[in-house]
C-alpha cells in the first residue's frame, strides 16, 4: 500500500508542478497575442498614412499610373 500512496503524491507533485508551468506559459502566450495583435492594428493604421507607407510597401511603386477618370 505505501508503494501507491507514494507514486499517487508523486503524481500529485507532477500535476501540480505542469499546472503552474502551463499557467506561466498560457500568461506569457496571452501576452504575446496581445502584442502582435497590437502590433497588426498599429502597422494597418500606419499603412493609411501617406508618410509611412512608402516605409512599409513596395507596392505602390509597382502600381504603375493612376488612372484618370473621363
Amino acid at each position: 500500500m505505501s508503494g501507491t500512496n507514494r507514486d499517487e503524491s508523486r503524481d500529485s507533485a507532477y500535476k501540480e508542478q505542469f499546472i503552474a508551468f502551463s499557467n506561466r506559459i498560457e500568461r506569457w502566450g496571452r501576452k504575446l497575442l496581445i502584442v502582435l495583435a497590437v502590433l497588426v492594428l498599429l502597422f494597418q493604421a500606419m499603412l493609411h498614412l501617406p508618410m509611412f507607407r512608402p516605409l512599409l510597401t513596395t507596392v505602390d511603386q509597382l502600381e504603375g499610373s493612376e488612372m484618370l477618370p473621363d
